[in-house]
This record gives structure tokens, C-alpha cells and sequence, in this order.
């Protein structure tokens, strides 16, 4: 592909394996639960996200509940929404439906408060997806109804969540998004359908490999190479091969590669990491981050020990996209970073991995 091998990638197949295990207990989850009612204000964000890492169908039943405070500050709520989805018990599905149905009426003048209450809908919108069970009725009917919502973020999260539904009554108005004009609402449509599976989500995704942007036909191989296909991988590794040196699509096919832990994805990004900051160097940060590839974690981490700010800036960030107790312990590896915005940053980073600590 026109690209050196680094010597980062020597290690990929096996150094992850060799990366020391999270040092330290976190935090029972018991503790955070019982903690948080009398937490600092500022903290309790933090402290619910945290929760949400831990899986446990008890801090589901605890926080659902809460959900239904309409006295709860904004900061809170939109925590709360996503720790519930992370947790991803049927649980909470019915009080993120009733919040869904309360931002409905919900009216602000602002236009930064439009924004936030948008991005409130689209985690609500999220996490029904992750809790409620297939056939939910009313879970059903509040996807459905954002997936046409105006507001993109919205409509990508319902997208998405009807897609983690397997709803195949949403197959027709994907095959149309599919065709559309709008780049990002056809790829979100071509990863749900990928969920969906079936005769004809398969025929509707195998269509578009062919037509349309080459953003929608990566999003459409990606989707087919989760139902197994290998077609979808072919077409991948073809964008790869396309050009000599990195170029945005095939950044965009290398990401998708790592999302399905094919080591050539991996390969082609940690090349351009190896290569040092240039024109394509933060687009493949943010690929390996959004993979969450657990392989992402050796190249990324490498970054942290960067001189450039704005470099180990995008490594946390990405270390923190792809998650798990690998990306947290390289994150408390660095939590003294001389930069005190960035060592704030780490630290919530780490809460939003499960590693909370008091500041």
C-alpha cells in the first residue's frame, strides 16, 4: 500500500497480550452507588458514567429510577441516559422511553440549548436501542419516529438503535436512506441493515458496493462483512490498494478493517502514526479510536509520550473510543501529563472507562 512498515506493527498480533494488566482495583461500583447521592455536584457526572462501565444489572435497577427526577441537572441526565445504555438492561427501557417522550415537548430558545437537547435525544435514543428488547412496541415506535427527526444526531442514534433492534419493519426506509443524498444517514442505514440481516437487507447492501460515494459503499462492505461476507472484506482491502500512501478513504476502509480486527487495517493506520503528524495523521487517530480494536490500544498509546500537545490531546481521546481495561491502564500510566487541561481530561477519560478516581 505504499506505506513502511513501522515497527510498532511488528508486535501487533501478539504485543497486546503482553500489556500488563490494569494496575489497581477500581472502585466497586457498590461504593460509586452508595457515594453519589452526597457526591460534589461536579463529580456525579463522572461517578455515573463510571457505573455504567461495570455491567451489573443491580446499577441498572438503582439508576433507571433516577431518570424519572425531572428535577435532575442537565449534566446528570445525559449521563445517566448513557450509563443506562452502556449497561444495556431491559431495565431501563421503559424510563428512557418516558424521557424520550418528555423531550418531545420540550422547548428552549437558545440555540446552544437546542444543540444540548438534541444530543440528550440522541443518547435517549441510543440507549432505548441497547436496552429494549426486540418487538418492544413502544421502544419500536420512539426509534422509529427519530430515525426521520430533522436533527441528524437524532435520526443517526434512532438509526442505529432500530438497527440494535433488529427491526426489520425499518428495512424499507433504510433502503430509501440507502439511495438518499445524505452520506451519513445512508452509512448509519447500511450498518443497521448489517444488524438486521436477511435475504434482503444483504441484496440492498451488496447494491450499493458498487454505486453511490465511496463513503457509502465503505459503510455497505463493513456491513457485509459482519454478516460474514466475505465480499465486504474484499471490497475493503480493494480501497486499500487503491491509491500508494494513505488518502481518506482508504483511512476510512483501514478503520472499518480494525473495527473487524483484520490486521491489515490496523497495519495501514499504525503505519501512518509511525510516519509522525502530516496531512492524513489525526484522521487515522481518530479510525483507530473509533474501531475499538483492542490492537489499537500498542499504537496509540505510543503517542502519549508525544512533545506535541495536540497529539497526545487525540490519543486520549482515541484510547478512550476504544475502551477496556487496556486503554484505561496506559491512560493512569500518563495521568500526570504536564499539561493540567490534559491531565483533567485523562481523568475523566478513565471515569468514562470505568477507572474513577477523587480528584
Amino acid at each position: 500500500m505504499g506505506l513502511r512498515t513501522p515497527r510498532v506493527c511488528v508486535g501487533l498480533l501478539t504485543g497486546v497480550l503482553l500489556l500488563p494488566a490494569a494496575a489497581g482495583a477500581r472502585i466497586n461500583y457498590r461504593r460509586l452507588l452508595k457515594d453519589l447521592p452526597e457526591a460534589p455536584t461536579v463529580e456525579k457526572p463522572l461517578m455515573i458514567r463510571a457505573i455504567g462501565v461495570s455491567r451489573r444489572r443491580k446499577a441498572a435497577i438503582q439508576l433507571a429510577p433516577r431518570l424519572l427526577d425531572s428535577a435532575l441537572p442537565a449534566p446528570q441526565r445525559r449521563a445517566l441516559v448513557e450509563a443506562l445504555g452502556q449497561l444495556a438492561y431491559r431495565e431501563a427501557s421503559g424510563p428512557l422511553v418516558v424521557e424520550w417522550e418528555r423531550l418531545l415537548g420540550a422547548a428552549v430558545s437558545e440555540e446552544e440549548g437546542d444543540r444540548e437537547l438534541q444530543r440528550l435525544r440522541g443518547a435517549v435514543a441510543l440507549a432505548i436501542g441497547r436496552t429494549a428488547e426486540e418487538g418492544n412496541a413502544a421502544a419500536l415506535a420512539a426509534v422509529r419516529r427519530g430515525i426521520h427527526d430533522a436533527a441528524s444526531e437524532v435520526a443517526l442514534a434512532s438509526i442505529e438503535a432500530a438497527g440494535r433492534m433488529r427491526d426489520a419493519g425499518s428495512i424499507p426506509v433504510f433502503a430509501a436512506l440507502l439511495g438518499g443524498s445524505d452520506d451519513l444517514r445512508a452509512g448509519a442505514a447500511a450498518d443497521a441493515l448489517g444488524r438486521i440481516g436477511g435475504k434482503e437487507a444483504e441484496r440492498l447492501l451488496r447494491e450499493r458496493l458498487t454505486t453511490g460515494s465511496s463513503s457509502v459503499r465503505i459503510a455497505a462492505a463493513y456491513a457485509l462483512a459482519r454478516m460474514g461476507r466475505r465480499i465486504g472484506v474484499l471490497t475493503l482491502d480493494g480501497f486499500l490498494e487503491e491509491v500508494v500512501g494513505p488518502y481518506a478513504d482508504g483511512i476510512a476502509a483501514a478503520g472499518a478493517l480494525a473495527a473487524l480486527e483484520k490486521t491489515q487495517g490496523i497495519a495501514y493506520l499504525a503505519a501512518i502514526l509511525d510516519a509522525g503528524p502530516g496531512e492524513h495523521f489525526f484522521a487515522a487517530v481518530r479510525a483507530l479510536g473509533r474501531s475499538g480494536s483492542p490492537r489499537a490500544v500498542l499504537p496509540l498509546a505510543g503517542l502519549l509520550g508525544s512533545p506535541d500537545e495536540g497529539v497526545r490531546a487525540a490519543a486520549v481521546a482515541a484510547l478512550g473510543a476504544v475502551g477496556g481495561d487496556r486503554a484505561a491502564f496506559e491512560l493512569r500510566r500518563r495521568k500526570d501529563d504536564p499539561d493540567p487541561a490534559l491531565r483533567a481530561t485523562i481523568r475523566e477519560t478513565r471515569a468514562l472507562l470505568g477507572d474513577y478516581v477523587l480528584p
